[in-house]
């Protein structure tokens, strides 16, 4: 009976540290689970909020600004520091808009990166210190001028579209001047346009990159989907890893 009593005492302290470790195991993966999904919400939310950020700042910092210090209706020379300044700053930036008095096919001036020259615009000789081209493509300028003055129009501050230019659908932002303050008559405007299948190709590597060095440390692993759930940027992740999503619409602007 003592033997038995023995035996049956150890098999029942066995059982019993088989189930405390059990037990703790499930209780660490579950923290740890806990813990992986916070970090996966957290950096979610970093990467829409830099993307956000980042997408909105060109309409929130260099339009509204140019704006707001009468840029607008400024002769091309002195807009060409702050869209140099603009396309050094914003990668996604493929060309600047401008124009005095109503758009038209010889009113629009268009300004380009020297160093990423859009093919769909002819090239002209500068000898400005700024790496900026400043170029005239009058089949264009009318297919901006017909849309920007339907905007002028409806008396709205901002004219945002889309326009295929060069074969590639391009989104234009632009800020209308008009001169008075019931909106009656467009005076000058400035605008850029963003080429989206560049960006989709390059734009969200860059900052996916960035953000990913910000979350290096915590093991997170970033991708951007398109509207077919088909990868745009990053690796995917273990099926079996905590995930977070978040949606948000390709837009250069602040809606």
């Amino acid at each position: 009976m003592r033997a038995t009593a023995i035996v049956a005492s150890v098999c029942l302290s066995a059982a019993a540290l088989v189930w405390i470790g059990y037990t703790a195991i499930r209780e660490w993966q579950r923290a740890a689970t806990m813990v992986a999904m916070r970090n996966s919400e957290a950096a979610a939310d970093l990467l829409e909020s830099a993307l956000a950020r980042d997408m909105r700042a060109a309409q929130t910092s260099v339009l509204a600004a140019a704006e707001r210090d009468g840029l607008i209706l400024s002769s091309n020379e002195d807009l060409l520091r702050p869209i140099a300044s603009a396309l050094a700053r914003y990668p996604y930036l493929e060309t600047f808009f401008a124009w005095r008095r109503l758009p038209d096919r010889d009113s629009v001036a268009f300004f380009a990166r020297a160093d990423r020259f859009p093919s769909w615009l002819p090239r002209t000789a500068s000898e400005r210190a700024y790496p900026v081209v400043e170029t005239a493509d009058p089949a264009t300028a009318r297919q901006l001028a017909d849309r920007l003055m339907k905007d002028g129009w409806q008396a709205r501050r901002f004219s945002i579209f889309e326009m295929v230019v060069g074969g590639a659908t391009h989104q234009n932002v632009a800020v209308l001047s008009y001169a008075d303050p019931l909106h009656e008559r467009v005076t000058g405007g400035l605008g850029f346009m963003v080429d989206l299948a560049w960006a989709k190709r390059q734009y969200f590597d860059d900052i996916v990159a960035q953000v990913g060095l910000m979350e290096r440390g915590r093991g997170v692993r970033f991708a951007v989907l398109d509207e077919r759930e088909q990868p745009v940027s990053g690796g995917g992740a273990s099926p079996r890893a905590p995930q977070s999503r978040r949606a948000f619409p390709v837009l250069f602007f602040d809606p």
